[in-house]
C-alpha cells in the first residue's frame, strides 16, 4: 500500500508523459488540452450520461484545469487513437488504499469500431492495481448507462449501492484487487490490435 509522499510522486511521473496501449495512447491533461475537452464534453450523449446540464465553456475547463493542476490525488488523460483525440479518462481521489475512475468519454463512431473503452479502463486499472497498489477502485455510473455498467461487470465490479445527483440515479460500483483478472479482456485488446496492423 503506498503512502502519501509515494501517490503524489506517481502522479507527477505519469503527468509528464503519455501512456501507450495497444490502439490508444493516454496523453496527460494540460491546459492546452482544454478546448478538446470541452468538445468531447458537449456532445449531446456525453452531457446526458455526465449529467451535465449546460454547456461547458472553455473558461469553466481552465478554471477546472487550475485546480486539478494543484491536486496530486488525481490523473486525468486524452484518449489518443490514430493521431487523433477521442476521449478522456480519469483516475482521481487516489489514497493509500483506494482510488475512483471515471470522466470516460469515448467518441461514439471509434467505440463502435474496436474495444477502445475497453483498453483505455485496462489502462487505469492495471495502474491502480499494478502501480499504485492500491486495494480498490471504485466507480459511480449513471442507472441508464447500460452499456458503460456492463462492461464494468466484466471487469468484476459489483454492485455496492446508488445515489442521486441532481434527481438522477447513479450507481456505485466497487473492483477489489484480488477480483480483478484482465486476462481475457488482455486477449480481447490483444486480439484487435493484431486485426489493426493487418
Amino acid at each position: 500500500m503506498p503512502n502519501w509522499n509515494e501517490i503524489a510522486a506517481l502522479v507527477e511521473q505519469y503527468r509528464q508523459g503519455p501512456l501507450h496501449g495497444r490502439t490508444i495512447t493516454l496523453v496527460p491533461y494540460r491546459a492546452e488540452h482544454a478546448a478538446e475537452v470541452v468538445r468531447l464534453r458537449n456532445a449531446p450523449r456525453v452531457r446526458h450520461y455526465l449529467h451535465q446540464s449546460e454547456e461547458l465553456t472553455l473558461e469553466q475547463q481552465l478554471r477546472w484545469t487550475a485546480s486539478y493542476s494543484a491536486r496530486a490525488n488525481d490523473l486525468y488523460w486524452l484518449v489518443e487513437h490514430d493521431g487523433r483525440f477521442i476521449g478522456t479518462n480519469r483516475l482521481y481521489h487516489i489514497d493509500p488504499t483506494q482510488a475512483e475512475k471515471g470522466s470516460q468519454i469515448i467518441d461514439e463512431a471509434v467505440s463502435s469500431a474496436g474495444p477502445v473503452a475497453l483498453e483505455s479502463d485496462l489502462m487505469l486499472l492495471h495502474l491502480a492495481f499494478d502501480t499504485f497498489r492500491l486495494e480498490r477502485v471504485l466507480a459511480v455510473i449513471r442507472h441508464d448507462s447500460g452499456k458503460v455498467l456492463s462492461m464494468n461487470r466484466r471487469f468484476g465490479f459489483r454492485e455496492v449501492g446508488s445515489r442521486v445527483v441532481r434527481s438522477v440515479e447513479f450507481r456505485e460500483l466497487v473492483l477489489e484487487s484480488g477480483r480483478f483478472d484482465p486476462s481475457r479482456l488482455d486477449a480481447l485488446v490483444s486480439y484487435w490490435s493484431k486485426r489493426g496492423e493487418q
